[in-house]
């Protein structure tokens, strides 16, 4: 699927998944640049999992359909993850992974990183992190893989 049909499909689920209230946890220190934030996020587990808003809401596809299924993961639900939720720089570099960092314009306070193979579909990750009160929070997932 392209990158392009991906974002439609976000753009026609987006509602619903705004209508969904988020759980931010506690951050006693607001964060300084994304990039800096980013990287303690995809390094450090204890802090990823301080970072997360709940329920985290996840749009899992095929990765070819336009098709996609819409749900919402509590904190039970991100234990039993069979996967890592997001690769670490080292996890990256070993499956020769790209990564890539975007701001929504019109909202500055919204920030979309993907993860996924140069040349392939088997591995297509996107991750929106919102900016609450200061610090980040990775908000939503969706995962286009084949």
């Amino acid at each position: 699927m392209s990158r392009l049909t991906a974002s439609l499909i976000l753009l026609l689920t987006a509602a619903t998944a705004h209508a969904v209230p988020l759980s931010y946890p506690v951050c006693t220190k607001p964060d300084g640049a994304f990039g800096a934030f980013l990287h303690k996020f995809v390094n450090d587990h204890t802090f990823q999992t301080s970072r997360i808003a709940l329920p985290l809401v996840t749009r899992l596809g095929d990765g070819v359909t336009a098709e996609s299924t819409l749900e919402t993961w509590n904190k039970t639900r991100l234990g039993k993850l069979k996967d890592v939720l997001i690769y670490t720089d080292a996890e990256r570099k070993q499956n020769d992974l790209i990564q890539t960092v975007g701001f929504v314009h019109s909202q500055p306070d919204v920030a979309e990183v993907f993860q996924g193979q140069k040349d392939a579909d088997s591995i297509k990750l996107e991750y929106w992190f919102r900016k609450h009160e200061g610090c980040w929070y990775l908000a939503e997932f969706d995962d286009w893989s084949e």
